[in-house]
Order: C-alpha cells, then sequence, then structure tokens
C-alpha cells in the first residue's frame, strides 16, 4: 500500500515567540508512523499560520499504523521549542484520498489549533507492513559559516568558508534494524565526554554549543535543496554539492554522524577542530544533548578514478569516476554491520551509475582505508 501524506497548513498554534504571544514563530513538524519511519518538513518562518502543501510518499504502509505530527518551533540557539501534537490512524475505507482537519494538543492535554493534511491511498491497506519505506525526493542542507572556518581551519589566521552538510536520508531503520551504536567504553575520551565526573558536563555543554553554531541559520549562509535540483542522478548531484569532495585540488576528509531519524551530518575533518574524533562525531551527533549512541559515525572520503592507481590495496571496483569510500569510527560500530551501512547509502543514491560512482564500507582498521589516508595527506 502506497500512501502520500500532504502537509497543507495549520492555525492557531500557541505561539512561543515574543513577548506575550505576539510573536511569530517559525515552524516545521516532525511526523512519523508506528515511531518507525520518520519525516521532517522544511521551516515556515515568521508565519504563524503556516503553509506547507509538502508531500511524503511512504510504500508497504499497513492498516491500522499511526500517523503522529509533532510541531515545533525552530530555535537557533536552543532546543527547538514543542508547540502541539496531532495523529491520525490509517483505515482501510473507500475514499482514497481525502484532506482532514486534526485537532492539536498541547503537552497538558488541552486542544490548541489545527492541522490540515490530505491523505491519498493508491490500493488497500494490507494487514502487514511489508518493507515500509519512503518514497522520493533526499532533501539537503549545506552551511557555510567563516565560524566553522575558524574553528577547523588548521591555520586559524586564514579566514575561509567552512562547510557543514546535512541530508535527510530514508529508511534508516529499514537497513539498520533499530541497531545502534553506543559510545566506545574502553575509550579516554569518550569517558571524559560521556563519564559522570563534574567536567564532563562542560564538556557536553561545549560540543553542544559547538554544534549550534556550526549548524546555526544565522551565523552563516544556508543553501536548502532536494538533490534532484542539482542532478537528476542523486550520485552526481552529490558531487555537486561537495564540490567533488575536493580542497585546494585534493581529497577531503569528512567526519559524520548518522542519528535515529535519517539525517546524515557531516563537515570536513579539521586538524584543529577538537581534539579528538569522538569529540567530532559527538558534536556532529548533539542535538538537545550530546548523544551516547549514534546509528553510525565515523569517516569518508570521495575517491577518484585517478587516484586508485596510486595505493597498494586497490578497492573493488576501479572503473568507476569515484568511489565514496565510508568507515567505521569511535563510537565503535561493529564492523559486522557494516553491509548495513553500505546497503542504506546505496539504496539513499537510488539512481546510483556503477560507472559514475561505487560505495565502499570499511572497517577503520583496513588497509585499503589507512592506504588511502596516507595517501592524500
Amino acid at each position: 500500500m502506497e500512501v502520500t501524506i500532504t502537509f497543507v497548513s495549520a492555525a492557531d498554534l500557541f505561539i512561543a515567540d515574543g513577548f506575550l504571544g505576539m510573536g511569530k514563530n517559525d515552524t516545521f513538524i516532525k511526523a512519523n508512523i508506528n515511531n518507525k519511519l520518520f519525516y521532517n518538513t522544511r521551516t515556515i518562518k515568521n508565519n504563524n499560520f503556516p503553509t506547507w502543501n509538502e508531500e511524503w510518499r511512504i510504500a508497504g504502509v499497513a492498516e491500522n499504523s499511526v500517523v503522529t505530527f509533532d510541531i515545533f518551533d525552530k530555535d537557533h540557539n536552543s532546543p527547538d521549542t514543542f508547540l502541539a501534537s496531532a495523529s491520525l490512524v490509517l483505515t482501510k475505507e473507500d475514499v482514497f484520498k481525502k484532506q482532514m482537519e486534526l485537532p492539536c494538543y498541547l503537552k497538558n492535554g488541552k486542544r490548541k489549533g489545527i492541522l490540515i493534511v490530505e491523505i491519498t491511498k493508491t490500493g488497500c491497506l494490507s494487514t502487514r507492513s511489508l518493507s515500509m519505506h519512503t518514497i522520493g525526493e533526499i532533501k539537503f542542507r549545506k552551511h557555510s559559516s567563516k565560524v566553522a572556518g575558524f574553528f577547523t581551519s588548521d591555520n586559524i589566521t586564514q579566514e575561509q568558508v567552512w562547510y557543514n552538510y546535512k541530508l535527510w536520508f530514508h529508511d534508516v531503520d529499514t537497513f539498520f534494524e533499530g541497531k545502534r551504536a553506543h559510545w566506545n567504553l574502553k575509550y579516554p575520551a569518550a569517558q571524559r565526554i560521556f563519564g559522570s565526573r563534574p567536567g564532563s558536563l562542560a564538556v557536553r555543554t561545549m560540543l553542544h554549543s559547538q554544534h549550534q553554531s556550526l549548524y546555526s541559520t544565522t551565523l552563516g549562509l544556508v543553501q536548502d535543496g532536494v538533490l534532484s535540483e542539482l542532478s537528476l542522478n542523486f550520485a552526481e548531484a552529490f558531487l555537486i554539492l561537495l564540490t567533488n569532495g575536493e580542497r585546494n585540488g585534493k581529497p577531503s576528509v569528512y567526519t559524520y554522524a548518522i542519528v535515529e531519524d535519517g539525517t546524515w551530518r557531516f563537515s570536513e575533518t579539521g586538524a584543529a577542530f577538537l581534539a579528538d574524533m569522538i569529540s567530532k562525531h559527538a558534536m556532529h551527533a548533539s542535538l538537545k544533548e550530546v548523544r551516547k549512541e549514534v546509528v553510525y559515525a565515523g569517516e569518508f572520503v570521495l575517491i577518484p578514478s585517478t587516484l586508485k592507481n596510486y595505493v597498494n590495496a586497490p578497492l573493488e571496483n576501479t572503473k568507476s569516476r569515484y568511489t565514496l569510500v565510508i568507515v567505521s569510527g569511535t563510537y565503535a560500530p561493529p564492523k559486522e554491520n557494516l553491509h548495513m551501512l553500505k546497503s542504506f547509502m546505496e539504496y539513499n543514491f537510488n539512481d546510483i551509475q556503477r560507472d559514475f560512482l561505487t560505495v565502499e564500507a570499511l572497517d577503520r582498521e583496513d588497509l585499503r582505508w589507512k592506504e588511502y589516508r596516507r595517501l592524500i595527506k
């Protein structure tokens, strides 16, 4: 069963910004189906009557699935403010396109506001979910910040723009089966971050502040879009977004974290930025607080075919123009799950062309990764 949920508009919501309810919200919705599949709408700024007209297409939806809509006000230097929540149950019925006005409720249970959605169904709802998954576009956000450039540059006196990225990938739990990677208990730096010592709270607060500054929409320029706007080939669009993954003519190494809502967050790995890799992963994964677990975290690099010929341990596919080499990191996700990471990446670059881009998922101790790291230093 395929379902399209159209987020139409909202009205009469709680006003979080301003004095005595006189401000305007920056409103967005976090939606989920059975708390297994997730979707975030774009943010409508400075509008207490937001209109999205944004679609979420889902296949494999079972009968009596519960759709929950949590509505938030986007805050740039503090946690987002919850405004209201609404929900509906997808049932088997004759109407295949229906606009619904859903009542919204505050945390205390009081009714406040309405959310208008439209449900379009193709075929009959099944009695079970067969690989429920999202269909459609990959959204991205590219932050350009001289503040980030100051922190990440090897030469902190050099003013340069640094980029931080967020891609909204689909169906994270379909591939990772709900598995999460906890921080490495044996790693001293992780103990300093997540431990119970007095200094650990200060470190977590610092990492959260760095996350807020690097991903802020006020401290730098923000480009929002979908990959198909850059190219109809998602793999090519990804390379365009990252300027072929190069800086100053050399492949860049990126630090990344994939979190439970399916967002892939990453930036270039700067030698002077934070003291160690676990701090970088924790910073990218940070939202309201520094996460103690992620879906996956590590590093990646885009290797052009011209570079593949100069290593002693070549990758399996040497014919493609680029190889996305992605490795596990200091959150220590088990290497047994690397096939999940590879499948997840290939699925989301759903029109990937083997002669253009291939994906290799490697353990951080793999000889091939060490060889590439040595070569691009």
